[in-house]
């Protein structure tokens, strides 16, 4: 892209994480919380009532669970790789350990692998594990909350490289030293659950907290109000959903009831809101990327390589249909002493007021204007008299004209544009270079007439350029 393109990347990529979230964003955070908070009511309805025991299905919920929860570690991983921002590596540590430990919880988890009478070990396990889960999580959001903001960042390559390798090193390490704890000390733990039942104190003294703490990200990111950014309001959703799903598992009291079920089904869509989140960033970014290639970032235009392409496929179009094609080649007359005399920034607003006025005139949905490089413009018409495009090319100088910038190194004293116009009737193989030339030698008539003029030249059908293009010429007005 160049090193112009490379700043407009880079500008692109900085505004995606610091903007602010948008009325429509913060409508479909409420939408969706309002979703989840209907399903937590419905759930809670029933919260009691004893489910079939579907350790299968608990089995594929848990694995979505714990697959979503890595993908994401993996998106926010490379976006920290990309800009160092503390925010994305803390997210991305949060999301790793959390699919590790998922994937532990649902190793220790009371019957779902082995058909031996459950033991309190296995029970406890399966609590504990989870108590860690659900409280790192939203201690560990409500860090990277703290830290979203665009000054807290790695400086230097080789410090994030470093940092991004130890990231998922470190919650594995952390995780698979969690477990071997929690295994070597299993008959230490903390009873939370017997038969398959939470016990009161669990109930009424821990889950209260978890709850707690896992409301504490939201309260945070409304409490910042207008300095909402996309990723908080996310942040916030996912932190909303914990807090329901910690609230069913309170209200079901055991496993496999209502409650319970809901809950799980609850954490699953917390666990996937951020990564259709990231999902939908990355579409976006691909999609403005896209623009960008094919945009000249100064006038707006399509610029020259979405002009090539275009050609292309109007070209081989006119070819299957017989149709024809007309070509306008545009300068900008003396804008080199235009930029010499008034400066850069005002060569720059030139371009764009001239590109504004070009576009104008082209709008059906196969014509193009384009910047076709430095001050020059290229015109594609299909399906349009060779008498027409004469007319259009004088529309085009007559409104770059009627603009008045001042322009002291030309004969009218104010901005013009040369036109040189090229046309044929019938495409044929080879045409596409033919057009060019015609074109391009009109424009050089065009200019040595004296500029500000329009001068059409026509390819012949044997793919030459008649001797002496017929010379349009129209003086300024002023």
């Amino acid at each position: 892209m160049g090193r112009y393109g490379s700043r407009q990347v880079a500008g692109l990529i900085a505004g995606i994480d610091e903007r602010l979230a948008t009325p429509r964003q913060k409508l479909l955070a409420l939408a969706g919380c309002t979703i989840l908070t209907a399903l937590a009511l419905l759930g809670l309805t029933f919260s009691r009532v004893e489910g079939p025991a579907m350790r299968s299905a608990l089995v594929a919920v848990m694995t979505i669970l714990a697959l979503a929860e890595g993908l994401t570690a993996y998106l926010l991983l490379a976006k920290f790789y990309v800009n160092g921002r503390f925010i994305y590596g803390i997210l991305a540590f949060a999301y790793a350990l959390d699919a590790c430990l998922i994937c532990f919880y649902t190793a220790v988890f009371p019957g779902l692998f082995r058909t031996s009478p459950l033991t309190i070990g296995d029970q406890q396990l399966m609590s504990v594990t989870a108590l860690t889960w659900h409280s790192s999580y939203p201690i560990l959001v409500l860090l990277a909350i703290l830290f979203d903001s665009p000054m807290h960042r790695l400086v230097g390559r080789r410090r994030i490289r470093m940092a991004t390798a130890a990231i998922p090193v470190l919650a594995g390490f952390l995780a698979l030293a969690f477990a071997t704890v929690a295994l070597v000390n299993r008959d230490k733990l903390p009873h939370f659950i017997e038969n398959g039942t939470f016990k009161p104190l669990f109930l009424i003294g821990i889950l209260p907290l978890m709850v707690f703490i896992s409301a504490l990200p939201c309260i945070v990111v409304l409490a910042r109000r207008q300095a909402i950014t996309p990723l908080g309001l996310v942040l916030a959703a996912a932190s909303f959903a914990c807090t329901l799903e910690a609230i069913m598992v309170d209200a079901g009291g055991a496993l496999f009831s209502v409650g319970f079920d809901v809950g799980k089904l609850i954490m699953v869509l917390a666990g996937s809101v951020v990564l259709l989140a990231m999902l939908w960033d990355i579409f976006g970014v691909y999609g403005q990327l896209a623009a960008l290639s094919s945009t000249d970032a100064l006038t707006a235009l399509p610029n020259r390589r979405a002009f090539d392409e275009h050609f292309a496929i109007v070209f081989n179009r006119a070819l299957r249909n017989g149709g024809s094609l007309g070509l306008i080649l545009i300068d900008v007359d003396r804008f080199k002493h235009y930029n010499d005399s008034y400066g850069h920034l005002a060569g720059d607003a030139c371009l764009r007021r001239v590109a504004a006025e070009l576009g104008a005139c082209a709008t059906r949905p196969l014509d193009i204007v384009a910047r076709y490089g430095g001050e020059e413009f290229a015109v594609l018409m299909p399906d349009t008299p060779a008498a027409a495009m004469t007319v259009i090319a004088e529309r085009m100088r007559a409104m770059v004209e009627r603009i008045a910038l001042l322009h002291a190194q030309t004969n009218a004293g104010i901005v013009t544009v040369s036109l040189g116009v090229a046309h044929v009737a019938k495409a044929e193989p080879g045409h596409e270079a033919d057009l060019f030339d015609a074109a391009d030698r009109a424009l050089y008539r065009a200019k040595s007439l004296g500029r500000n003029v329009v001068v059409s030249g026509v390819v012949e059908p044997r793919n030459s350029v008649t001797p002496e293009p017929q010379e349009i010429a129209v003086s300024s007005a002023l």
